[in-house]
């Protein structure tokens, strides 16, 4: 095994992330948000927004947090989507929320397709975080009623943290012969809830 020294920590990347992806998403359509082990950059891949806003705004928020005074724009790498379909209006990244009681949860969705609940029900819908997320709760992307969160993992000391979202609206999804497979849509989530939980 051979180490190597990198200029950024995973910790601070990680933090560059956060603080970057917090003042992104209200503003820009971003697929996704990762860290490259590999380079020791940040990937930014953005859907249809202006790279030179874009860029100009990433380089604003590194030059107005002290913690990040590390960091420059050479440390990340913009990606353009290649994948986006006029056909559709909701696809990975997306700006999505939900409320439960008096507080709201503000997260981005990951994937779209179908949901085989474990009564055997199929539903079209997204799959996104679980934690600050309620069962039933209502689900709004990019400010409009979308669907219901019918399935979710997000317990102390167990395996996952993701939501389901069942579709209610007239939304539609990227075509998952063209999208890619892998990353933006995928075909089937099926959830098996065990018999104790039921």
């Amino acid at each position: 095994m051979k180490f190597k020294k990198h200029r950024h920590s995973f910790n601070d990347l990680n933090m560059l992330i956060e603080t970057i992806s917090g003042a992104l998403v209200p503003k820009y359509t971003i697929s996704y948000i990762s860290i490259s082990a590999k380079t020791n950059k940040c990937t930014i891949e953005y859907v249809s927004d202006d790279l030179f806003d874009l860029t100009r705004s990433v380089e604003q928020v590194i030059s107005e947090n002290n913690d990040l005074k590390n960091f420059s724009i050479d440390d990340i790498v913009f990606k353009k989507w290649l994948y986006t379909q006029p056909e559709s209006n909701i696809y990975s990244g997306m700006a999505a929320s939900c409320t439960a009681g008096t507080s709201t949860t503000c997260f981005t969705v990951r994937m779209c397709g179908s949901i085989t609940t474990s009564s055997g029900l199929t539903y079209n819908g997204i799959v996104t975080c679980g934690h600050g997320q309620a069962l039933s709760s209502s689900v709004k992307v990019n400010g409009a009623n979308f669907g219901v969160t019918c399935l979710m993992q997000y317990a102390h000391n167990a395996y996952g943290d993701y939501a389901c979202i069942r579709r209610t609206s007239s939304d539609t999804f990227p075509n998952s012969a063209t999208a890619d497979p892998l990353i933006y849509c995928i075909t089937a989530i099926t959830y098996f809830r065990p018999s104790k939980n039921r």
